[in-house]
């Protein structure tokens, strides 16, 4: 019986490693004067949030402490993730405009709104 609690833990802690690295799930939309990215993050706290910008790349960091849990026997192996480790191309450059970008977390939702310049860049003439 000790084997199957051995590879039942094993399969656990792969899967809580398979969902770090794929999750969150993001979504971006643009209305052409601001960028707003939407990021799940259930189970992390506002102050385990880490964001970073550089350039046209989103950091996303989370990381909270292992779940002593409630007491009680234990009949699963813990699978929710424990950090979160995301780095996303942005279709913009926000830098410029990230310090004064609108940050909120709300029911396990990160959702940021970044000011972005319209009009930059050169046009090309085609000859």
């Amino acid at each position: 019986m000790k084997v199957v609690e051995a590879v039942a833990k094993e399969i656990g802690s792969r899967t809580r490693e398979f969902y770090e690295f794929v999750l969150p799930p993001v979504d971006m939309r643009t209305d052409g004067s601001s960028l707003t990215v939407t990021v799940d993050v259930p189970g992390f706290a506002r102050d385990d949030i880490k964001v970073n910008v550089d350039g046209n790349m989103l950091t996303i960091t989370a990381k909270k402490a292992e779940d002593g849990g409630a007491g009680g026997d234990v009949v699963g192996f813990p699978q929710r993730p424990r950090r979160l480790d995301k780095k996303v191309r942005l279709p913009a450059d926000v830098e410029a405009g990230a310090k004064s970008a609108a940050v909120t977390h709300a029911d396990g939702v990160l959702t940021m709104v970044f000011p972005i310049e319209s009009g930059k860049g050169t046009d090309v003439l085609l000859e």
